[in-house]
Order: structure tokens, then sequence, then C-alpha cells
């Protein structure tokens, strides 16, 4: 079904081409508008009322999103075309890129399994009593509130008469499990004493005192509880009121049913962690930042609760044991494959693939497209939920489908060890390490100056053959190796002859 692309020059500050664009199949384009947002949203309206539309456009998608609600029609699909090709000094260039992005907009939205949490509202806040005890009278009325406090300041605290909440003393100790099932260890705990004239007193303490919580607010400002985060644990520095208040707020709505993305995928006959109590393996418990990945006798268990789709494990995994599925690896080369595709289609020659985050990507892009140089022509940006879901295979990957570059752009929390080893491994098994870069800056303007001044003659000429590779991590390695050291395909195995 043909699907209607409604263009828009936003105010004539970019010149997108229907007819480069509607070399993707299936595509019909409209004409150029101008103001499709302010002063021709008439026009939009009626156009997004035939339905199996898409906008050009991603600043104003709420926008559009709200006038699809209002009217009664589908909510259209979206495509970010200015930041990421329309707003650059080779702007003139930039069709085949634009006909790129439009076609992997078209590919079927991804279906990631959930995980259903239930919070009945059971929450633990830590930190100082004065900023603690605030919060949790904000709280009373939401939640089943619990304020734990040094045993030293409880001593001292102006502890409330009421009972809107509980207020113990005590240390905490340890701390695991994850949204809607937290469960924490304290020690020297005291319980407030319910009657009694004069000045509230605890009980005596008495260590190993263990609960359990659907979330926690922890307002200590002092070494954070995870490291890597968790669903459901909420942090906010005591000495900013308005990080704690956004904290709170926050905390009031973490009640009900509420979903969780299953990143990760296993097949346990294909691990190697261990076997007959030897372990062989530890790649992704080593991986795991969170702390998410256990043994669980031969194989590994993945608490899906800890778990924060980071996908380094399935980076690392040998033998395709683990993997990640939001997105999994066959939604990301049919990616790779229909940008190379439609890049082509349009008259392009030699993409290169710049990979980046959710977060720090997109701003580093629009910021470089608004006030600077924006992308070369020939730099098609791929979005990924986390850079270490990109590893060998998929960077092998990207070459054989026809790229002549795969740049990865680092964010700051980026975990640079990792996606080191993973870019020099298929480096190495390219044997072309001039086409694998990583971009390690933190301003926009550099990273324009670094993706200008990184191309050809200095990158190897992308595959004359270019292969759409399917199958698992490994073997879409191996037919990627193969073609890109012009080694032909491998022979399926000859069959077996059984005793008859």
């Amino acid at each position: 079904m043909t699907t209607t692309l409604i263009l828009c020059d936003c105010l004539g500050s970019m010149q997108p081409d229907p007819k480069v664009m509607e070399t993707v199949g299936e595509l019909r384009c409209t004409r150029v508008h101008t103001s499709l947002c302010q002063d021709q949203i008439d026009r939009a309206a009626a156009l997004v009322d035939k339905g199996n539309v898409m906008i050009a456009c991603g600043q104003e998608a709420r926008v559009f999103a709200d006038l699809a609600e209002d009217i009664g029609a589908p909510e259209p699909r979206f495509v970010d075309l200015r930041d990421r090709a329309g707003w650059s000094d080779e702007a003139a260039q930039a069709g085949p890129k634009m006909a790129a992005l439009v076609a992997e907009a078209l590919l079927p939205p991804l279906e990631v399994r959930q995980l259903d949490l239930n919070s009945d509202g059971q929450c633990l806040i830590l930190g100082p009593a004065e900023t603690a005890l605030a919060a949790a009278a904000d709280l009373a009325g939401e939640l089943a509130v619990t304020v734990l406090l040094d045993p030293d300041e409880a001593a001292e605290a102006d502890l409330p008469n009421g009972h809107e909440f509980e207020v113990v003393a005590g240390r905490l100790t340890r701390a695991s499990g994850g949204f809607g099932a937290f469960e924490v260890t304290i020690d020297a705990l005291q319980m407030l004493v319910a009657g009694g004239r004069g000045a509230r007193r605890f009980t005596p303490p008495r260590d190993g005192g263990q609960s359990r919580c659907d979330l926690i607010l922890d307002l200590s400002g002092t070494t954070p509880l995870f490291a890597h985060g968790r669903d459901g644990y909420l942090r906010a520095d005591p000495r900013h009121p308005p990080a704690v208040a956004r904290a709170t707020i926050q905390a009031a709505g973490m009640v009900g049913s509420f979903e969780k993305p299953l990143y990760t995928v296993t097949e346990p006959a294909l691990c190697a962690h261990s076997r007959a109590r030897i372990t062989g393996c530890t790649r992704c418990i080593d991986a795991c930042a969170t702390g998410a990945i256990a043994p669980d006798g031969d194989h590994v268990r993945v608490d899906p609760l800890v778990c924060m789709g980071c996908g380094g494990c399935h980076a690392v995994c040998p033998s395709g044991a683990i993997g990640f599925a939001a997105p999994d690896f066959g939604t990301i080369t049919r990616r790779l494959d229909t940008l190379a595709r439609a890049y082509r289609g349009a008259g392009g020659t030699a993409p290169r693939l710049l990979v980046h985050d959710s977060g720090f990507g997109p701003e580093m892009i629009g910021l470089a497209a608004r006030f600077g140089r924006g992308l070369p022509a020939d730099v098609i940006p791929f979005e990924v939920p986390s850079l270490t879901i990109f590893g060998h295979a998929e960077m092998l990957a990207a070459l054989a489908a026809g790229f002549a570059g795969v740049e990865v752009l680092l964010a700051p929390a980026s975990e640079r060890g990792l996606i080191g080893a993973q870019a020099d491994l298929a480096r190495t098994i390219s044997g072309r390490s001039a086409a694998i870069t990583l971009i390690d800056v933190d301003d926009p303007d550099r990273l324009s100056d670094t993706l200008y001044a990184a191309r050809a003659p200095d990158l190897p000429e992308p595959l004359d053959r270019p292969i759409a590779a399917r199958g698992s991590r490994r073997q879409v390695a191996r037919m990627a190796a193969r073609a890109l050291h012009g080694l032909p395909d491998a022979p399926p195995p000859a069959p077996i002859a059984l005793p008859m």
C-alpha cells in the first residue's frame, strides 16, 4: 500500500527533492509545504485525514499527533529529514540520504516483548531528616511511605506525631531487586515506640532487619545504591530543591501496573558458561554493569528486573546464547540493508554510517545542524538505544551491506572499553582498519569537522556486490567476512550418509 510522504521545507530552510525520495518503492510525495505546522495546518489536517501518511518532521511530531487525535485520524508516522540531512553544508547533495532515511522509516515498527510490573506504592525514602521527612509528607497521600533515618540523626530529629507515614532508624546495608520488588537489609534497625508521653522513642537496635518495597527515593546525596541505575530507584541531591521536587513528583506517579521491555533472549543450549561444574565462559557476567546476569547451573540467568538494556552481554557472547531483543539482531541488519539499498537506488555511491545512542547522539546532531555545518551528505545517522548492542557482527554487517565506513559516536557514559574491543575485532576480521572509527567528542562543531575530514580517499571503497546478510550474529559475521575478503560463499555442508 502506497504511503504519502508529507514534505515541508521548514520556512524555506531546506530543499527536499520529492523525485529523489520517490525512488523508494510504494511512496508518493506531496508538494513541498513551507509552514505545515502553522499557516498550513489545515492542509496538514486534510492530508492526515486520508490515512497512511508520514510527515517529514521530527520537531513538531507532537503537534501533528494531537492534530490526528482531534480529527479522529490514525496517528501518522514521522521521519526527521531536517536535522539529519536538510540542514547541512552539503544539503544540495543530500537527496540519496533523505531517500535512505525515508526507506528506513517505512519499515514495520518494532514489537518488543514486555514484562508486566506492579507497584502498590510501598516507598522507602532515604536521606537527611529535614529533606526526607518533607518529601514523605508530600507523598503520604499518594504512597505508603517509610522514611529511613541515620540512627544518630533520628535521635535529634523533629519527628511527626501522626501516622501519615512510618519512620525508622538504621543503616541500609544491602539493596537488591527492582521496581515493584526491591529487597533491603537494615542493620541497627530501630522502630518508633507507639505509646508514651513526651518525645518519641525508638526500640533497641537490631541487625539484619529485612523488608520489601516497590520503589526507593534516595535523597541521601551519597554513593548511589546501584551504580548504573535501576527502574524504580530515584535519586536527587538534597542540596538542590528543584531536583528533590522533580524526584518526588516522579515517585508519586509510580503506583499501578507498568510495562518494561524484555531486553534479552537466551538460548541455554548454546551457553558455554560451564560444564560439569567447570567454568568455561563468564564474558556476559563480566560485561554486565548492573549485575543482572548470574550463574544458573551450567548456564546463566538474566534478571529482567535488574537488566537496564545496555546490550553488552549480546556483543561479547561468543556462542550466540544471549541476544538483545529491543531491537533484535535481525531488525538491525534489515535497517542496515534498507538504508544502503535506498541510498544506492537514489544515486548515492559510498555511504558512511554514523552509529549513535538515543540520548546524546540526537542532541549533538541537532545542534550541529541548527548552528553549524551539520552532517556531510554521505553520512547516514543510525540510532540504537545503547551503543554496546552494536558490536563487531553489526559493524561487519554494515560494511557488507555496502557502507564505506562505520563511525561510532561515543556518549559520555558509553562503555568505551567494551565498544573499543568490539571495534578492534571488527577491524581485524574485515581487514579494513580505516573503515571503523570511534568518535569521542562532546562539541557539535567538532563532530561535524571530524566527519567532513574523514572521507574518501582515506576510506576503502565499499563492496562492489553488497550482500544482505541474514542469520545469527555468528553466521552474519562469517558471511560478511568472506564477502569483505572477496571469498565465495561457503558451500552447503555435504549430506552425511547414515548406515542402513
